[in-house]
């Protein structure tokens, strides 16, 4: 299908000519938790032509790795027009039922729907809903939300000249959620006009993991729209909740559950060989040669990550051609250090078109065999699926032959294919990351080399902490092995014929968890009582000795009130991830296995309807809004409300002092009566945050306090030092009572905290790359001219003599000194590059003093 340019209603004029209809206003109201997003996308467009338009199609182009869930249309003085979800063979429910328009083409990057006739002279506003995938930022504590410029303000508005009036423009309103404060909300691509605004809890005091953002602009835009949301705590693991209400005959009850998992002590790997793949074919060269220009500087960084002990490395590159810069791995010491970064800074995108299968070949046939083997590959590539299953097929077959072989991909660039590279690190042990802009590639880099350095925690699985007597009863288990995802007795779930699934989960199979890279979960458990557990458990085996891995996670439900109207978010990202998985394995089912086949369509099909979701069993069909809401009531689907119904409601839901004083109440009472999951809920009441119950509802949960933020301390969750600090966490389940939980705080303290000076991440500038390269292979600093140019001061020999210090060891602390500073906000990448310095000082008993009386050097 041909993606369309822009978001817009076009249509045939006379002349035979496809004609845009103006577009007048935009809006784009946005919920935005914690890398999850859901957009209500509103648009009003004027027909000034003399007849009417018979033939409108509404055109968008769907973001990438994003999915629209409904689809609306309201002509002046007309019925609402609503998209459903219905089986293609038209038989779910549609009985004296008028469609208003043709069924709609939908692809993985367009939506294109037929409309009902729009009378001429008249306005058509249209309002699309997509839930998407917020991107990590530069800095890894920091997360990226973008509106392309083909959404927001696809072919510029007809009123282009300034006005005073509020209701013409774009307008962009995003409420955003956090699982640790959040230090500071930015848009670098249109910081004029922005309004970061504080969000207030029950008692209104302000949140210190909530914000609210509000953009106006009377011009049409001329770039994308994007937010950067600078917050702590993205490096720990993490999970949101969502509870619902349903109709219809199912469980009454759902709880949808996004996990982060980031492992925070795998054992590192003793001895390995370490192969980094780069493709420098001429797609690589990027604009201005800024591709491999950040390329070279990133493969400096990560050689200097590599271990001091017991480690052997190459370089490869590979294009219509490979090369390898040393005919085999060679032993890591300071002088293949130096040898392999004056290659590295030699390299460039001159090995003309790329051959991934062929290099793949190559490089498999270069390792030594005789110890484990980690291999990098760096490409910007793209391949059709008959070539993918040609890499797919080679990596399995050595990977089958070498056990300890992993392979670790790397993507680069908006044109590369993903899933090549995922798959390649799927079947090869490893993992796949995706840096689409040059800047991502050294912190993406940094992290897979941090990865391949330690074990992997195989047969991963996880108690989401539900326990049995709040499961529905006859319901049927999806997973493979109950016991592993339900506390309690597992025998009392029974299998039946057919049952909306008790747990639904993508990944459904588990592969492995890598230290240092996140992976997620999503999950859809079907309740008969309401339940939110207060924390989850992930259990596995450590691939180096079988030995028993175990993490707790605490629970975060989202709170912000703009997320309970309408689309329900964590469900609608979660039903998505769990098509996608289902899809892919009908495409894989022999034909042998009818009846695994028919329950896997079974349940795309139910999935795709009761969230809204194109799918290969189902499609969208435009009906009166009071039918789709009809239909989706009696399959128990969400209440799917936008427009200017679900903003009534949202004003409704505001700070009036009726709410506060309810809020107040219901929460005293919720602290002092019946619980639920070691919390209490009012759930079965008539209001959900001041609005009248309906069929979907989001409920709210205590989880979160009101006064403030996560009811746990996040930092409970940082790297601990040893396996038994390890295991101290792991064994704390996290309570809202625990230290630093908003409830156990004073109010006065509460909002000192809140308003303290918060640290936002600082640039990635030359001088950081410059020090780095400074690094010695055992992670040691010199203190010479070079290092005295970096850090600013020639009189820290003097600093050395004074401090009786030998001159390595006072040049180390410096250094370190130096990047702490300097990468403020930046703690993965930070870790990454001190953490080789630190093991050479772990000698030294006063380091951190030696670190702290280096920083007032730094700071002069």
């Amino acid at each position: 299908m041909a993606i369309p340019a822009a978001a817009g209603i076009v249509h045939v004029s006379v002349d035979c000519e496809i004609v845009h209809l103006p577009l007048q206003n935009v809006s784009a109201e946005v919920v935005l938790v914690d890398g999850m997003a859901r957009v209500i996308l509103t648009q009003t467009f004027r027909n000034d032509c003399t007849e009417p338009i018979a033939d409108g199609k509404y055109l968008f182009p769907i973001p990438r790795n994003s999915s629209v869930c409904l689809f609306e249309m309201l002509v002046d003085r007309g019925p609402v027009l609503s998209s459903i979800s219905i089986t293609k063979d038209r038989t779910s429910g549609l009985q004296n039922v008028s469609l208003k328009g043709r069924v709609a083409l939908v692809s993985e990057n367009a939506f294109i729907i037929p409309l009902a006739p729009i009378p001429a002279k008249e306005s058509v506003t249209t309002t699309i809903v997509y839930v998407t995938d917020a991107k990590d930022g530069d800095t890894g504590n920091d997360m990226l939300f973008r509106l392309p410029l083909s959404v927001i303000s696809p072919n510029g508005l007809t009123n282009t000249k300034p006005s005073s009036s509020q209701h013409t423009g774009i307008h962009v309103t995003a409420d955003i959620q956090c699982s640790g404060r959040i230090n500071a909300v930015t848009s670098p691509s249109h910081e004029d006009g922005l309004s970061v605004l504080p969000y207030l809890t029950h008692f209104g005091r302000p949140s210190s993991c909530r914000r609210t953002i509000k953009f106006h602009s009377c011009a049409p835009l001329t770039r994308d729209f994007v937010l950067v949301v600078e917050t702590e705590g993205r490096s720990a693991s993490r999970c949101f909740s969502e509870l619902m209400r349903s109709s219809g005959a199912g469980p009454p009850h759902s709880l949808a559950m996004h996990l982060s998992i980031v492992p925070t002590y795998i054992p590192r790997v003793p001895e390995q060989e370490y192969l980094f793949l780069i493709d420098r074919s001429s797609n690589m060269h990027g604009a201005n040669g800024e591709t491999m220009s950040t390329i070279r500087r990133s493969l400096a960084v990560v050689l200097r990550m590599l271990p001091s002990c017991d480690t052997h490395f190459n370089i490869l590159s590979f294009g219509n051609t490979c090369t390898s810069f040393w005919g085999q791995s060679v032993a890591y010491t300071q002088f293949s250090l130096a040898e392999a970064t004056r290659h590295v800074d030699a390299i460039r995108p001159d090995y003309g078109a790329s051959n991934i299968h062929q290099a793949l070949k190559f490089s498999f046939a270069s390792l030594k065999g005789s110890m484990p083997a980690a291999l990098f590959l760096m490409t910007g590539g793209q391949a059709i699926k008959q070539e993918i299953e040609g890499f797919v097929h080679a990596v399995a077959t050595t990977v089958a032959k070498h056990p300890s072989l992993r392979v670790y991909t790397l993507g680069i660039g908006e044109m590369l294919s993903t899933r090549m590279c995922e798959r390649v690190a799927c079947v090869g042990n490893g993992e796949c990351l995706i840096a689409p802009t040059p800047e991502q590639i050294v912190g993406e880099l940094s992290r897979l080399v941090r990865a391949a350095k330690s074990w992997g925690v195989e047969d991963p699985s996880v108690d989401w902490g539900v326990p049995m007597e709040f499961l529905p009863d006859g319901g049927d288990v999806v997973l493979r092995s109950p016991s592993d995802v339900f506390a309690g007795d597992s025998s009392k779930i029974t299998s039946t014929a057919y049952f909306t699934p008790t747990i639904q989960q993508s990944p459904l199979d588990l592969r492995k968890i890598s230290a240092s890279v996140r992976f997620n979960v999503f999950a859809i458990v079907s309740l008969s009582t309401p339940f939110v557990p207060k924390h989850l458990t992930i259990r596995g085996r450590l691939s180096i000795d079988g030995k028993e891995f175990k993490m707790t996670v605490p629970v975060c439900s989202v709170e912000l009130a703009s997320a309970k109207i309408g689309v329900p978010l964590i469900h609608t990202l979660s039903a998505r991830r769990i098509i996608e998985e289902l899809q892919e394995r009908q495409q894989r089912t022999p034909p042998l296995l009818k009846s695994v086949a028919s329950r896997e369509k079974a349940d795309i099909t139910r999935l795709g309807e009761m969230y809204g979701l194109a799918t290969m069993f189902t499609e969208f069909v435009l009906v009166d809004r009071d039918d789709a809401r009809r239909i989706q009531e009696e399959r128990g689907s969400v209440s799917r409300r936008t427009s200017e119904e679900s903003r009534t409601e949202r004003v409704s839901a505001g700070g009036t002092a009726f709410k506060f004083l309810s809020n107040t109440l219901s929460f005293i009472r919720r602290t002092t009566s019946g619980s639920m999951g070691g919390e209490t809920h009012s759930i079965g009441g008539d209001h959900v945050y001041g609005l009248p119950s309906h069929v979907g509802s989001v409920a709210p949960s205590s989880n979160v306090s009101p006064l403030d933020g996560p009811p746990f301390d996040w930092s409970n969750l940082l790297s601990p030092t040893s396996p038994h600090v390890l295991a101290r966490h792991l064994q704390t389940p996290c309570h809202c009572s625990a230290a630093g939980g908003a409830i156990d705080r004073e109010p006065e303290a509460m909002l000192q905290s809140i308003t303290e000076e918060p640290h936002a991440p600082n640039p990635m500038t030359n001088e950081i790359f410059d020090l780095i390269r400074l690094q010695m292979f055992d992670g040691s600093f010199h203190l010479d001219e070079d290092l005295a140019k970096i850090l600013g001061s020639f009189g820290l020999l003097r600093m050395a003599e004074k401090h009786q210090a030998e001159k390595r060891l006072w040049a180390t602390p410096l250094a370190v000194a130096y990047l702490e500073v300097h990468l403020v906000g930046n703690a993965d990448f930070l870790e990454s590059v001190v953490d080789k310095a630190v093991l050479f000082l772990r000698e030294v008993e006063d380091f951190r003093h030696l670190v702290d009386l280096a920083k007032p050097v730094i700071m002069k």
